[in-house]
């Protein structure tokens, strides 16, 4: 299975955001030129960013990581924040389109 390299080039802008602590809902060089992300690259994003930034819930003695814990917790309400608004920003764009 061929992964098309269109589906990895927008990661390190939701990335970013994700480590600024922004829902990685959109793309922006420029305010004016704003696109929202899409479901996939939403998820991608979230989940290479939790693979690759966040550690583990638990320390290596198996005792619970309250703030690690926190952590993954807000990457979770980041990603439902970017995907509620993603997609209300699609549903919004078609609307102007249409009338």
């Amino acid at each position: 299975m061929k992964i098309s390299s269109n589906t990895y080039t927008k990661l390190p802008e939701l990335i970013e955001r994700l480590e600024n602590k922004i829902p990685p809902n959109a793309y922006e060089k420029k305010i004016l030129q704003r696109k929202p992300a899409s479901l996939v690259e939403i998820i991608n994003a979230s989940w290479f960013f939790k693979i690759c930034c966040l550690n583990e819930v638990f320390n290596a003695d198996g005792t619970f990581n309250e703030e690690n814990y926190a952590q993954r917790i807000r990457l979770n309400n980041l990603t439902l924040k970017a995907i509620e608004y993603s997609n209300l920003e699609y549903e919004y764009q078609k609307y102007i389109k249409q009338n």
